[in-house]
């Protein structure tokens, strides 16, 4: 029965998407991620993505990738789609704010060498300061994983 709602909730808007902006599809694709329906929601932003290969939403798109892949507890398709959302972005801020993103998930998946070389690589070349605190301190939680009681204290 929730299948059934579903398709009949959101079908009458598909037709519609070709007479909106361009945004419909992410609205879409949002609404799906926040009501919980993440396959639907990675389908949306890579159509999303496919029409709209060069537009200024495509890292926030993959950003949602990651993020939906995240909750389905698909680690490699997740830290891949937050790779291709750094790699898309257009500021240096939004870059390294991806970077962070992508440490914090090594780090939930359990993969603490991969976080702190992300993390030092941060700490060591980013521009803003910002950035380099929030990297300094996830470094710290990386550290007290890995019982490096000493590292941590720095």
């Amino acid at each position: 029965m929730r299948i059934l709602n579903r398709y009949f909730l959101f079908f009458p808007i598909c037709f519609c998407l070709p007479l909106c902006g361009r945004d419909a599809v992410l609205d879409i694709a949002d609404k799906f991620f926040d009501s919980g329906f993440y396959d639907e929601a990675i389908s949306e932003y890579q159509r999303y993505i496919f029409f709209n290969d060069t537009g200024a939403d495509v890292s926030y798109s993959y950003y949602k990738i990651g993020l939906a892949y995240r909750n389905l507890y698909n680690p490699e398709k997740s830290l891949d789609a937050f790779e291709y959302s750094a790699a898309t972005a257009f500021t240096d801020s939004m870059k390294d704010e991806r970077k962070i993103d992508i440490a914090v998930n090594y780090i939930a998946w359990g993969r603490y060498s991969e976080a702190k070389l992300v993390l030092l690589k941060l700490i060591s070349f980013s521009k803003i300061p910002e950035i380099r605190r929030k990297a300094s301190l996830f470094l710290g939680v990386t550290h007290l994983y890995c019982y490096e009681w000493e590292s941590a204290k720095d």
